[in-house]
C-alpha cells in the first residue's frame, strides 16, 4: 500500500513539474476562449504582432505537443516578431477540453481557430 501511495505521489510530482515548468505567454498575449463546430471548448492564445504586419499565423502543435511546449512556444514568439499568430491547444490537450481522435476531429479545432485569426483582422 505505501509503495502505490509513494508511486502516486512521484507521478502527481512528476506531472506538476512538467506543468510549472512550461513557460508562460508574455502578458500580452490574449487568451481564447474557442469553440470547435461540435462544441469542444479549445483553448488558444493570440499573439499581436508588429503594427504592420500583414498577416496572422495559425500555429498548431503535433500529437505529443501543446501550445506551451518548448519549441512549440518558440515559434510562436519567433512568427510574432513578423506576423500576428493564434495557436491552439488541440482537443485533449494542454487547456482545451475533450479527448484526442487522433486527427479525426482536430480539423474542426483548426476550424475554430482560422475563424478567430479572421475575426481578429477585422
Amino acid at each position: 500500500m505505501r509503495d502505490e501511495w509513494l508511486a502516486g505521489l512521484r507521478e502527481a510530482g512528476r506531472v506538476a513539474g512538467k506543468w510549472v515548468a512550461l513557460p508562460r505567454w508574455p502578458a500580452s498575449a490574449q487568451s481564447l476562449a474557442l469553440v470547435a463546430r461540435d462544441g469542444t471548448p479549445i483553448h488558444g492564445v493570440r499573439l499581436a504582432g508588429p503594427e504592420d504586419a500583414v498577416c496572422t499565423v495559425v500555429v498548431v502543435h503535433g500529437v505529443t505537443n501543446s501550445s506551451r511546449t518548448p519549441p512549440m512556444f518558440r515559434f510562436a514568439l519567433q512568427v510574432s516578431s513578423w506576423a500576428h499568430v493564434v495557436t491552439i491547444d488541440l482537443r485533449g490537450h494542454g487547456a482545451s477540453g475533450g479527448r484526442s481522435s487522433l486527427g479525426a476531429l482536430e480539423h474542426l479545432d483548426v476550424a475554430a481557430a482560422g475563424a478567430a485569426a479572421r475575426a481578429a483582422a477585422t
